[in-house]
């Protein structure tokens, strides 16, 4: 089944090999404390991998990039990446391995020497902003934290490091989507993104609490409908290669690469499906621990089998499998049906 998978991708591509995404989550710490992190403050860093562990995961990656026929690309992410003591390093290394590198930041940390570390190293940088105003994505990140975000793009502007915006979506912001193209374009990001909320998974009770910010199957083709069209009006591009974008236009949408085409590495080095699905499939401190992850994990191998209850039965499957982060943070289950699928709703449910 996979050996399958992997040859329609190449014959689809216009690159001769596909493309691997290995997130690398460096650190628990942020600068930040941002009503909407998925990440739990009461975790605590003392089991974070160190410069040299995360060389030897790089080395893992390598070999399974390798045995899969792919190229490597690497995410670096956090927490906040700029806080943690061994990023340049790390960015050096991978650098000189030949491994694409984007970067993950709420920008507020970029100063210009770090602009010109990132240029000099081909680093592609995307900056979360969540309010299309500087009010709004204060009210999400802080006080202050607008204006530090934009000296930090003005820094990246002026040394032509590309970046990206990427904001989440939810019902304090669905209605910003004019002023967040906008925004992107007064900045000069090469694209305005965005992803959807997700609840808090380290707590129960604000959880419950959370999944009132999320926007419904209805509200999310809506929004999904005034992205497309503000993307146009901008001549700005947005990223629709993912779930359900394939009901807006059967020429857009893309199913999600975790599991076939990507893994995400945890600060503690256990191995994830991606940075919010965090029950583990394996441990990268272990010899061989990526391989055996993306090879004998049963709930990886019966997502390539496409055994996704709800979905698996449905005309857009090939181009869609519904969002797995959504699957998971609602039902638990990460092979679980995509329960703000508009579709879905209207023909399964």
């Amino acid at each position: 089944m996979l050996s399958k998978w992997f040859k329609k991708k190449k014959s689809q591509s216009s690159s001769p090999k596909p493309i691997f995404n290995l997130q690398m989550d460096l650190t628990y710490c942020c600068n930040l404390s941002c009503r909407h992190c998925y990440q739990s403050s009461a975790i605590s860093d003392k089991n974070e991998l160190s410069l040299s562990e995360w060389k030897e995961v790089l080395s893992q990656f390598e070999n399974l990039t390798y045995k899969l026929g792919v190229i490597p690309s690497v995410l670096l992410s956090g927490g906040e990446p700029l806080v943690w003591p061994n990023l340049n390093e790390l960015i050096q290394y991978i650098y000189s391995k030949q491994i694409e590198i984007s970067l993950l930041t709420n920008g507020t940390l970029v100063n210009s020497k770090f602009a010109v570390f990132l240029k000099k190293h081909n680093v592609q940088v995307q900056i979360s902003i969540d309010g299309g105003d500087a009010d709004s994505h204060d009210y999400f990140r802080g006080k202050g934290s607008f204006e530090k975000a934009a000296k930090g793009l003005e820094q990246l502007r002026v040394y032509n490091v590309p970046f990206v915006f990427q904001s989440v979506l939810q019902k304090y912001n669905c209605g910003q989507i004019h002023n967040f193209f906008n925004l992107a374009k007064q900045f000069g990001a090469q694209a305005m993104n965005f992803t959807r909320y997700l609840p808090n998974m380290h707590d129960t009770n604000e959880k419950t609490n959370e999944v009132q910010n999320m926007l419904s199957g209805k509200e999310l083709k809506k929004v999904f409908e005034e992205i497309l069209f503000y993307s146009k009006e901008y001549m700005m591009p947005t990223a629709t290669h993912q779930p359900l974008w394939c009901l807006i236009d059967p020429h857009l949408g893309h199913p999600s690469s975790a599991g076939f085409l990507g893994l995400t590495i945890a600060p503690d080095g256990q191995i994830q499906l991606t940075s919010r699905i965090f029950d583990p499939i394996g441990d990268a401190k272990k010899p061989d621990g990526l391989i055996k992850a993306y090879f004998d994990n049963k709930t990886v191998n019966k997502l390539r089998q496409g055994k996704i209850r709800g979905c698996s039965n449905c005309r857009h499957f090939l181009k869609c499998r519904g969002d797995r982060n959504i699957s998971y943070v609602l039902s638990g289950d990460f092979l679980g049906p995509d329960e703000h699928c508009w579709f879905w709703q209207e023909t399964f449910k």
